[in-house]
This record gives structure tokens, C-alpha cells and sequence, in this order.
């Protein structure tokens, strides 16, 4: 169960809080949204192209749905605007190095990841030997931030200002059943929570987002500060968008109470998505933070415990060997 403090922050946050755009330009910017076509990616490279981005990079696993959404944007976008679809299917290794590569080889600069793409099932399938939830949310995600941050480290460097990385995560955390994390001994947590016979489909996007600010948490601590006037070189963060009404929970909606209160408190996706524009337009302060509302909040009560603080470590250790296997040296880019 969450502490009455997580509720009750959701609460406030969610009905008296409303997220807004950041007062900022994009222009020169180049910045790449996994998960563009749909949603709160979708509402996101709606938002950059109304502040003026120069490129925009959608990563969709269907191209010919990203280009529908492509020639849409274009409508509205500025004559120097640039907008590409490429392809990246977030439950394969192999594509997620390749988007990767094509970043490294083909972006002259890039200044900000949104790594957005996501799901939420209570179907028990498995993506390269992982329950799927774990290998797209997770796994898939971390491999591909750590692949890009030499590019924005580079960007960073040469114009002399932070660039971004933002991982989308979530307010569910709060809910999710932390003890699944605590059972399994070190180096072993992603076996135990992909064997079939004990994965708890029901909590598993709840969890894969608790893991996610865990390891964002962890990642900022690793990553080098770079020479930016003791600034980090990349800032990242990792901003909750709050309950929205997009195509998310299509296949797990939480029933008929869940429903019915998503009607009445639910954001709007494009509301939602101001806390990922803002994410990347925001301040060293964001540096390894939570964000909600478009400012940087507590993470839920047990995270910040010394009990939440040991199994963040052995979760981030074990996604780092397990990232090593999949792309050796990968490491490296860590201090």
C-alpha cells in the first residue's frame, strides 16, 4: 500500500496542479521522441513543433503510421522544421542498437532523448527472454539512453549547455508492490519477475515504473558531470505525466471504478505531455528528480527509504551486467 503522503501528493497534484509549456525555444534544437506516433508522444512533437524545433526525430515501431503522423505535423511546422520517422521497435535489442547507431552516424548533434515508448498489459508474453513489460519499459529503454549519451554528452560540449535525457516514468510507483524487488536475491531480480508462475501481470506496469526511477536515480549519480562550470553535462530526469486519457491502459483499464474516475480526474494527452516538454527544457535542479506537474517533487516515501535505496542499487547493478551482455563496453559511458 502507498504512504498517505503519496496519496495524498497524487491527489493534489492531479486535481489542483496543471501542468504548463516552459517558456522556452527549441529552435537549433535537435530532439528524438521514442513512441512519437501515439499518445503522450504524439503531444509532445505536437508541443516541439509549436516551439519552433528545428529537428525532430519520431522512433515508432509502425513507420507508416509515424509518416501519417509526420505529414500531420508538417502542417503547422516551420519551413526550416525537419521532421523523420525511423524505425525502432522497443521489444527488440537488435532494433533499439540500430536506432541508436543511426542516431550516433546520422544526427550532427542531439540535444534531447524522450524516451517515451511504453506499455501497460496484463498479458504475459516474453521480449528476448524477459517478460515484455520488463525488456520495453526497462531494459530496452536503458539500453537505448546509454547508447545516446555520448552524443548528448558531445552536444553538450560543444555548445557549452547541458543537454537532455528524459525517461518517462509515472505517479503509479507510489503503488506499486515494492516487495517483488526485495525477494529475489542480487542479480536475479529480472529472472524471478519474468518466470510465468510468478509474474503479476495485474501490478507490472505499476512496477516496471517504480524501476525506472530507481535506475534514473541511479544513472544520474553515475553519470560524469562533464566540464559545463560543475553542471552535469546531460540532465536527467524523469517526469510523471499523471493520469491520462490516451490509448495506454486500452488493454488493462483497471475496471469499471477505474475507468469512470479517469473520466472525471483524467488529463488530456496533450496536457500530459507539457510535463516531457518541460522535462527537457528543464534546469540542472532536474538532475536525477521526479518530476510532476513540471516541477521536481519527492519520490514516493519508500523509494527515499534506506530499504528503497539498497534495492535501487542491486536493481541498477543487475540492469548493468544485463545491458553489458547485450551491448559489450556498453559500461563504459558510466563514471
Amino acid at each position: 500500500m502507498p504512504a498517505a503522503q503519496d496519496i495524498l501528493r497524487f491527489l493534489q497534484g492531479q486535481l489542483f496542479q496543471t501542468p504548463t509549456l516552459p517558456r522556452a525555444s527549441f529552435a537549433g534544437k535537435t530532439v528524438v521522441v521514442t513512441g512519437g506516433n501515439t499518445g503522450l508522444g504524439f503531444e509532445c512533437a505536437k508541443q516541439l513543433v509549436q516551439l519552433d524545433v528545428d529537428t525532430l526525430i519520431l522512433g515508432c515501431r509502425n513507420v507508416s503510421k509515424g509518416k501519417q503522423v509526420r505529414s500531420n505535423l508538417m502542417k503547422n511546422a516551420k519551413k526550416n522544421t525537419s521532421i523523420h520517422v525511423w524505425q525502432v521497435d522497443m521489444a527488440s535489442f537488435a532494433s533499439v542498437k540500430s536506432f541508436a547507431e543511426r542516431i550516433r552516424t546520422e544526427l550532427p548533434r542531439l540535444d534531447a532523448l524522450v524516451a517515451n515508448a511504453g506499455i501497460s498489459t496484463n498479458e504475459y508474453l516474453t521480449a528476448e527472454a524477459f517478460e515484455q513489460t520488463l525488456t520495453v519499459n526497462v531494459v530496452s529503454t536503458f539500453l537505448l539512453s546509454l547508447l545516446c549519451l555520448p552524443s548528448l554528452r558531445k552536444t553538450a560540449v560543444q555548445d557549452g549547455s547541458p543537454t537532455h535525457l528524459t525517461v518517462v516514468g509515472s505517479l503509479v510507483h507510489y503503488f506499486a508492490d515494492h516487495s517483488q524487488l526485495q525477494q529475489p536475491a542480487a542479480g536475479t531480480v529480472f529472472k524471478a519477475l519474468s518466470d510465468e508462475k510468478q509474474a503479476d501481470m495485474a501490478s507490472r506496469y505499476f512496477l516496471s515504473k517504480l524501476i525506472v526511477l530507481l535506475c534514473i536515480q541511479e544513472l544520474a549519480k553515475h553519470s560524469p558531470q562533464g566540464n559545463l562550470s560543475g553542471r552535469p553535462s546531460v540532465i536527467i530526469n524523469c517526469p510523471n505525466p499523471g493520469w491520462c486519457k490516451t490509448g495506454l491502459f486500452r488493454q488493462d483499464d483497471g475496471g469499471a471504478f477505474a475507468r469512470n474516475l479517469l473520466k472525471l480526474i483524467g488529463r488530456t494527452g496533450e496536457v500530459g505531455a507539457r510535463t516531457l516538454t518541460s522535462a527537457i527544457a528543464a534546469g540542472s535542479e532536474s538532475h536525477g528528480c521526479y518530476m510532476s506537474e513540471c516541477r521536481v517533487k519527492p519520490a514516493g516515501v519508500w523509494v527515499r527509504s534506506q530499504e528503497g535505496q539498497a534495492v535501487q542499487k542491486k536493481i541498477w547493478n543487475e540492469l548493468v551486467d544485463t545491458l553489458e551482455d547485450i551491448s559489450p563496453g556498453i559500461g563504459s559511458v558510466l563514471s
